[in-house]
């Protein structure tokens, strides 16, 4: 789906799809944990959640693994850069990044 070289960097403008990907995984996550964004990277950067997470928050730990999210493309971009450790890295980041902004826009807006 992807081809990233080992030495390429994470530029967000050269994958534009992502950031609706994480609009919808956002909105469908609004009511769940601040936990949240932590097991949707652990599960796209290597397809398992710390079991302790899985423990206490079951109904997140289900949307995750039962493929209710759009967490396809994400998973996408980490498995075609598991050579390149800073586009994993950044990647990640980028994530996090959306996920904070966006949490705070939502909070303002109720």
């Amino acid at each position: 789906m992807f081809s990233i070289a080992d030495t390429d960097h994470f530029i967000p403008t050269k994958f534009p799809q992502l950031e609706a990907s994480i609009q919808k995984v956002i909105e469908q996550l609004a009511g769940e944990p601040p936990v949240k964004m932590e097991m949707v990277l652990s599960f796209v950067k290597n397809h398992s959640m710390n079991s302790d997470q899985v423990r206490d928050n079951p109904g997140l730990a289900a949307l995750i693994s039962n493929r209710s999210l759009p967490l396809q493309l994400m998973e996408a971009l980490f498995e075609a850069a598991r050579k390149n450790s800073v586009f994993k890295t950044e990647l990640g980041e980028h994530i996090k990044t959306c996920f904070a902004t966006k949490n705070q826009d939502h909070e303002k807006a109720q």
